[in-house]
């Protein structure tokens, strides 16, 4: 059911429990006012005649609105819970899972809770570099999944599930650990969100450009970056490619953005021209002049 649909109905709801209340479960007639039922007297008349109604059938009456009161709040109830169902439809769960024994040292300091908080805040933030506030307009993902083993590497991701080198962690060294860490998931998650890797293999570069650029807007820069302005090529990859992309999002704002959404069907350099009005030769010659390289 649609939201807005869940919305209306506990609206409708609340508005019959207050009119329910407030009359006392009779019809309300709109328009005109409503006629009212002549009222039983009680003066005057012998207990037990005709003009007063049975003890029983005043119980009864009395108990309606009780049961019409009540019935109306599990209603209200249900529809609430439908709400909260809708609500969590789109929602996106995180587990973590560490199996490294070379890592135990780092589980205090950078535990599983702490890393679901920064994969669920890394999405968050993919989403908004992408403009992608509906989950209508992202890939199809239930469970982003963080495993850390024993491989070679740093990190790689697959699907939705993004693994981390136990070497690479237990080598930290210095107290920026936790930014390390956070930087190079950020960095994955993005491959987790990004469209159009079934175009990896042939243009790794701006998939790992994009990755880098989410994960330089986020204030987690690595050592070892290189600065605005250096690099031999836009195909560099990595750091060259997302300063190159931070500079193309300057020139149009929500560049980036934008190229995801077209990745969904396949890189094509005419993209750059669709975008910004200029090739990626152009952009790559005045993005080198503004720095004087």
């Amino acid at each position: 059911m649609a939201l807005w649909k869940v919305l209306l109905m506990v609206i409708a709801l609340i508005c019959a429990l207050h009119t329910t209340s407030v009359h006392g479960g009779r019809e309300t007639v709109v328009g005109y006012p409503a006629p009212r039922p002549a009222p039983y007297r009680s003066t005057g008349c012998p207990k037990g005649s005709k003009c007063d109604p049975p003890a029983e059938e005043l119980k009864k009456k009395r108990s309606l609105p009780n049961r019409k009161m009540k019935l109306l709040r599990l209603h209200v109830a249900a529809a609430l819970l439908a709400l909260a169902a809708a609500t969590t439809a789109g929602a996106v769960t995180y587990q973590v899972n560490n199996q490294a024994l070379s890592t135990a040292g780092r589980r205090a300091e950078y535990g599983a809770v702490y890393a679901e908080q920064v994969l669920a805040a890394a999405s968050s933030f993919t989403w908004s570099i992408f403009k992608q506030t509906s989950p209508a307009n992202r890939r199809s993902v239930d469970t982003v999944v963080l495993a850390v083993r024993d491989v070679d590497g740093i990190a790689f991701t697959s699907g939705n599930t993004i693994t981390l080198g136990a070497g690479y962690v237990a080598d930290i060294t210095g107290n920026d650990f936790k930014t390390q860490v956070t930087g190079v998931l950020y960095h994955e998650v993005v491959h987790v969100w990004q469209w159009g890797l079934q175009d990896y293999a042939a243009h790794s570069w701006v998939y790992e450009g994009i990755a880098d650029f989410v994960r330089l807007r986020a204030g987690y820069i690595a050592a070892g970056w290189v600065q605005p302005g250096q690099g031999n090529s836009w195909e560099d990859s990595y750091s060259v490619t997302a300063r190159f992309f931070d500079y193309c999002d300057g020139v149009e704002p929500g560049f980036v953005a934008d190229m995801n959404g077209k990745l969904e069907d396949g890189y094509n350099v005419d993209y750059f021209v669709q975008i910004t009005g200029k090739t990626v030769q152009q952009l790559w010659q005045d993005y080198k002049a503004k720095y004087g390289n």
